[in-house]
């Protein structure tokens, strides 16, 4: 997730945020159009909006789609991971 005012990146088949990588998470790059957000290009995160990724980054439909999501929106906050079981258990 970036924040308000940071530049998201995904590039190489990673994550940055304001320049620094993240995360490894080999998205498949050519799966995405040329208008994606952050995809390619860097992506500044406007004010009270939040950048969020799908955790099956291959497959997820999630910022990089839809743009930044306004923080009003949201309304619940993940707690656990299920899936996969051998990841199961809280979020720290």
């Amino acid at each position: 997730m970036a924040l308000p005012g940071e530049t998201v990146e995904i590039k190489d088949g990673a994550l940055y945020i304001d320049g620094q990588k993240k995360q490894q998470v080999d998205f498949m790059m050519d799966k995405y159009p040329e208008n994606t957000f952050g995809v390619g290009q860097p992506y500044k995160v406007p004010d009270n909006c939040v950048f969020l990724l799908g955790d099956n980054s291959a497959n997820s439909k999630d910022s990089r789609f839809f743009g930044a999501v306004p923080k009003s929106d949201i309304i619940g906050r993940a707690y656990k991971i299920y899936w996969p079981l051998s990841r199961r258990g809280p979020i720290e």
